[in-house]
């Protein structure tokens, strides 16, 4: 792995793979929704295609232009996010609105659904020394795109909400 053999990028590309795999069958029951987890074998994995509703990829966040309601929808979103992540003990770990989608809203929502991707470091907030660190930076990185945008994001209300949630 450390010479980057084609061998031990195959290591590390199982490795990202079970994590990944891990993390959405972990969260499959929550209120997050993430892609569906369809099979995993070695270092494949087959998940749900999140689509805009005409076939096409569900654009990411970051690409998204949203009008002044819909971006206090998506943000509330997020906060439900980032708070039933803490519920379950943790945080995405790179999280940023580059890894959030806007898929068509499932409950008939004009302004779309988040769905969170790209998993595998899912980090468990109180084992891991730097998870706080960790769930701070999620937050600021999605909080500092909602603030460019004039939405009325607080990161460190949300973080504080965050920690509650976690004790």
């Amino acid at each position: 792995m450390a010479n980057r053999t084609a061998f031990g990028r195959t290591v590390v590309a199982g490795m990202w793979a079970r994590a990944e795999w891990g993390a959405l069958v972990q969260l499959q029951p929550s209120p997050v929704r993430v892609p569906f987890p369809v099979s995993f074998d070695s270092n494949e994995l087959l998940m749900e295609f999140i689509d805009d509703g005409e076939g096409n990829a569900a654009p990411r966040l970051a690409q998204v232009r949203p009008d002044p309601e819909a971006l206090d929808t998506l943000w509330r979103q997020f906060r439900e996010i980032v708070l039933a992540l803490a519920a379950t003990g943790h945080t995405h770990g790179d999280l940023s609105p580059y890894n959030l989608l806007v898929a068509p809203g499932v409950d008939g929502s004009p302004h779309g659904q988040l769905v969170v991707i790209d998993l595998p470091q899912l980090v468990d907030v109180v084992v891991n020394p730097d998870g706080f660190d960790y769930l701070r930076r999620d937050i600021v990185n999605v909080a500092t795109w909602f603030a460019a945008r004039r939405a009325q994001a607080d990161a460190e209300s949300l973080f504080a909400e965050a920690v509650a949630v976690l004790y």
